[in-house]
């Protein structure tokens, strides 16, 4: 079921401490996940079930998953699994996504037919989004199954596992108008005779929004992002979560923070704060 609440995720307790995989092909190392720049990803070596896992710095509360920058075929799955012990014994969470869903980027094509985050809905980058209710853990563990992956290999460019923020009031939501420019580094240049010339770069969508009615506790939350990210830390977004459809995908996005407004009181009680969201190719 969808929730029509943004969510913002900054919090990726998987970037403490190591993480071991099954395999690694040469310097495309576990830790890259870690990394911020998704050009730089971790690669398995086969396309045999491919196990990632880790422990958090301490116990966390987790409620998303985000792969980003993969190249998972139309029959990968997902596996996340959370425990409190290191054997994974007892786990708080256990749970298998078929990674091709509309619900993660999915194209306008028949189920099942291309990867999620083709270019059938314009996103340049192909990502998993997965949300669940939060839950406690200590150590974590994610199996990626894709065998037939065309590729003869698995890759992901980014990993982040925590927990998402929404503001504590569910009546309170990104006040419109909220807007997304898809835009691109690609130039254009005209000569003295008239001749254009095109510098092809990537594409990239900004999104642009505010909130108001916000709480003492929200205010302070954003305030934390804005310090625990500045401007190169990996923000992921997504404004319509959970509602199936590749509007939700098109409004999804791993980002970095591109600029704030300052935070505003409308009166005593409700404050207000708003961003300019970059997405990150």
């Amino acid at each position: 079921m969808g929730t029509y609440q943004a969510r913002l995720a900054w919090r990726s307790y998987s970037d403490h401490g190591n993480i071991t995989a099954t395999s690694q092909a040469g310097n495309m190392l576990a830790a890259n996940l870690q990394n911020t720049n998704i050009q730089t990803p971790w690669a398995s070596t086969t396309t045999t079930a491919q196990i990632l896992s880790g422990q958090f710095d301490g116990i966390k509360s987790c409620s998303y998953l985000c792969l980003y920058a993969h190249n998972f075929s139309y029959a990968a799955a997902v596996r996340l699994q959370l425990s409190l012990n290191s054997d994974m014994s007892s786990p708080t969470y256990d749970h298998t996504w078929d990674a091709v869903l509309p619900a993660y980027g999915f194209g306008t094509d028949p189920f099942g037919l291309v990867p999620f985050g083709g270019y059938e809905t314009g996103l340049e980058t192909p990502y998993s989004v997965f949300w669940f209710d939060a839950v406690l853990a200590n150590y974590w563990r994610i199996t990626i199954t894709d065998t037939p992956n065309p590729n003869g290999y698995i890759k992901v460019g980014r990993l982040m596992l925590g927990d998402y923020w929404q503001p504590e009031d569910i009546h309170t939501n990104i006040t419109y108008p909220y807007s997304r420019k898809d835009d691109t580094t690609s130039t254009v240049q005209t000569s003295r005779s008239g001749a254009i010339f095109v510098d092809k770069g990537v594409q990239y969508r900004r999104f642009t929004f505010n909130y108001s009615h916000l709480s003492s506790v929200d205010e302070d939350n954003l305030h934390a992002m804005f310090r625990e990210c500045d401007l190169g830390g990996n923000v992921l977004f997504s404004a319509y979560p959970e509602t199936g459809t590749t509007e939700e995908s098109a409004h999804t996005a791993l980002c970095v923070i591109s600029s704030t407004t300052e935070s505003k009181r409308g009166n005593f009680v409700w404050r207000e704060q708003g961003f300019v969201l970059q997405e990150v190719v």
